[in-house]
């Protein structure tokens, strides 16, 4: 009896350790522990996790799913790109999976959509019309298969078409804000300024917190010259959500905008005299007076913040930077920048701007010094694009020209819209 039960142990023991080498039970763990890591906003474990469950299970699309999120959050678009085409190899009924990828080309196609600047500008649209009538395939009302739809017909000027999509997917999901928000916008291009006004008023009337919608109706009574009604829409939107900084301020913008001053300030009083109510309270009013210009006011309010938040100290003495260089008072922008690297060699914004500094200085003995600073924020970086264009100048400052030519060209592959890097190519192609 004692060795039937022995045997007993032992085959479940053996039966989960076998479990434990399945492959594919492995895969679904890690799955789960990267869900969890999602759940608690810890989204490179979560990546990491993901990966693990594909070495596992190498056609296991959830995870390739899952992946392809949590590369969308961290920005990694081209890894999302290659998880999220997995995913729909794997699982065709994977709307979403399908519907986030039709999304990331739309955007890449949008950048720049003239194919002559941007080589998979064809490419890219051509795949969203694909995915959208697969999805239409599956399911004629399909509602991401619809609205996809809609934005492949906007970018060929098919505007007829693209607006009967988008009611169609609107009948779908008629409760989607951003589906409400393209058809307003769509409707006011056709000025049908009241049936937008009345699709988006009616929304709003159910859903108390679609705060970009307040913005939408707002934008429609400005441009209609309605601005009693613009500021009562504003008005409303912070009576939602009274401890909302950011709504404060925008309605003291307003206000400020159409010269109603004692409005202005009563609206800032709310932020001022309730600090408690409003996170990092000095931090918005600074900002506020810095739009302004009232660059005195906005100091002071920064100062005040690093007295009361000395943890936000860095923040709030960048803040300042940025308002010395808008004075033109260079030397106490260069000065609270050493400060700041004098706590952190290694701040990448700080390098930035103390190069930034140098180059505008135009001290040719200096510009070895600004092109340190910028190759270490690049090394940390490589995608930041504005870093790679001062790279550029400051090493056609120092007569670079090869090397200003290849940081120029990278800067617009990651940019290709950029501008002043163009400019900038061109010169160096003319000399």
């Amino acid at each position: 009896m004692k060795h039937l039960k022995l045997l007993g142990v032992m085959m479940l023991l053996l039966a989960a350790a076998a479990c434990n080498r399945d492959p594919k039970t492995v895969a679904r763990k890690y799955v789960e522990s990267g869900n969890r890591y999602l759940t608690s906003n810890k989204v490179k474990e979560a990546s990491i996790m993901f990966r693990r469950a594909i070495q596992r299970d190498g056609l296991f699309g959830e995870a390739y799913y899952k992946l392809g999120l949590t590369e969308l959050r961290l920005g990694k678009f081209g890894e999302a790109v290659n998880a999220l085409r997995r995913a729909v190899e794997l699982d065709a009924n994977n709307e979403d999976a399908a519907a986030k990828l039709a999304e990331i080309y739309l955007l890449a196609y949008t950048q720049n959509p003239d194919p002559s600047k941007n080589p998979g500008a064809k490419m890219f649209i051509k795949e969203v019309e694909d995915l959208s009538a697969k999805l239409l395939k599956r399911n004629p009302n399909s509602f991401d298969g619809l609205r996809l739809r809609g934005f492949w017909h906007l970018t060929g000027n098919r505007r007829v078409e693209a607006l009967a999509d988008f009611e169609a997917a609107h009948k779908v999901k008629p409760e989607d804000p951003g589906i409400i928000s393209v058809l307003a916008q769509n409707y006011m291009l056709d000025n049908r300024v009241a049936e937008a006004e009345t699709l988006v008023k009616a929304f709003i009337g159910k859903k108390k917190d679609a705060y970009a919608l307040y913005d939408l109706l707002y934008g429609i009574y400005i441009r209609t010259n309605r601005r009693e009604e613009a500021e009562k829409i504003l008005q409303a939107k912070t009576s939602a959500n009274p401890k909302n900084g950011t709504f404060v301020l925008q309605m003291a913008g307003h206000y400020h905008a159409a010269g109603k001053m004692a409005e202005r300030d009563a609206e800032l009083a709310k932020i001022s005299k309730n600090p408690t109510q409003f996170q990092h309270a000095n931090a918005l009013l600074g900002d506020f007076h810095f739009r302004i210009r009232d660059f005195d006011r906005a100091i002071q309010y920064y100062q005040t913040g690093i007295k009361e938040e000395p943890k936000e100290k860095t923040a709030y003495q960048k803040r300042m930077v940025e308002i010395f260089v808008n004075q033109n008072k260079r030397k106490e922008a260069s000065d609270l920048v050493a400060e700041i690297l004098k706590e952190n060699a290694t701040d990448e914004q700080a390098l930035a701007i103390r190069a930034a500094l140098t180059l505008a200085s135009g001290d040719v003995s200096q510009v070895q010094s600004a092109i340190s600073d910028l190759q270490a924020v690049v090394t940390s970086n490589p995608n930041n694009h504005l870093a790679r264009f001062n790279l550029a100048r400051a090493l056609l400052a120092k007569g670079e020209v090869e090397s200003a030519r290849q940081q120029l060209n990278d800067v617009l592959k990651l940019r290709s819209d950029f501008l002043p890097a163009k400019i900038a190519l061109a010169q160096v192609y003319v000399t």
